[in-house]
């Protein structure tokens, strides 16, 4: 890996693909019963899971992390729900810049 480059290694390719197998055999699990539709909450926690442990897309997962616990505690108006839409395609670009 050169000074400049902005993938991964291989080395971390693996150790995200391990450390995120669970989540990756639900998604594929979900997507088959139910379709890719139902399964959009699966595929931003797996997206999550790769984001939080590539260096390079830690603020974009701590931003989304940040999103969904607003979510959670959300006690407003239901038309008032953060989306995290915002989050979310920040995090899965970053995801896609560095091959993870």
């Amino acid at each position: 890996m050169g000074l400049f480059s902005s993938s991964i290694s291989n080395e971390e390719r693996d150790r995200i693909r391990r450390a995120c197998t669970q989540k990756a055999t639900a998604l594929v699990q979900c997507e088959k019963i139910n379709g890719v539709a139902a399964c959009v909450r699966l595929s931003s926690d797996y997206d999550y899971c790769r984001a939080s442990r590539v260096n390079a897309c830690a603020a974009n997962a701590d931003a989304f992390e940040k999103c969904t616990r607003r979510v959670v505690q959300h006690t407003g108006a239901p038309e008032d729900v953060p989306t995290c839409e915002k989050e979310l395609k920040a995090m899965r670009k970053c995801l896609r810049g560095r091959g993870a």
